[in-house]
């Protein structure tokens, strides 16, 4: 079972606070890493939220509505997300007032893993296989470019071939009259 967990796990993740609580991820849009809050909870209510990955240094406003705050959800031009923390929920005890911190980890397993690895590669305008397909276009141009230099190339030094044989064939021929006028037959 715990190797299933592990193969399988799709965002799931968990907390070091008893205040601050791991709610949710989306499978699509959180990345999976640790995660530093702080959350600020003032009568019963949360009056600031932010959030950052534990490799950051700024922290970043979260949203929050009742007792969920929710990571940045932005997304860029692309419609991949701006943060790393897009979508992630945290759930917060709203029963004591003050300023608290945690540390929420979210997981990915290896088919999370394999999948994202795959979503990359099949992105419509970033994707690496999207770029090689661009990269292998160029390349099919320049060489068909090359292709219609040589052909080009040998077209030419076939008409100056053909050429110089039709003279030697002239000169052959003028050649052989000259030798008949001298009386030197060919047989």
């Amino acid at each position: 079972m715990g190797v299933l967990a592990i193969i399988g796990a799709d965002k799931t993740g968990s907390s070091n606070s008893n205040t601050i609580e791991f709610y949710g991820a989306s499978s699509k849009y959180t990345t999976a890493g640790t995660y530093d809050v702080q959350v600020t909870v003032s009568g019963g209510v949360i009056t600031g939220a932010q959030i950052k990955l534990s490799t950051e240094s700024t922290y970043r406003n979260a949203t929050y509505s009742g007792n969920i705050v929710t990571g940045d959800s932005s997304f860029d031009d692309n419609s991949d997300p701006v943060y790393a923390e897009n979508a992630l929920q945290l759930s917060v005890d709203l029963s004591q007032d003050g300023t608290f911190t945690a540390t929420v980890r979210v997981k990915q397993g290896f088919t999370g893993a394999v999948e994202d690895a795959l979503d990359n590669m099949l992105k419509v305008t970033t994707g690496s296989i999207q770029i090689d397909q661009e990269h292998v276009g160029d390349q099919l141009e320049l060489l068909q470019d090359k292709i219609e230099a040589e052909e080009y190339r040998l077209t030419k030094r076939e008409d100056r071939l053909i050429a110089r044989f039709a003279r030697l064939e002239r000169t052959l021929a003028l050649l052989q009259s000259q030798m008949a006028a001298l009386g030197f037959g060919m047989a």
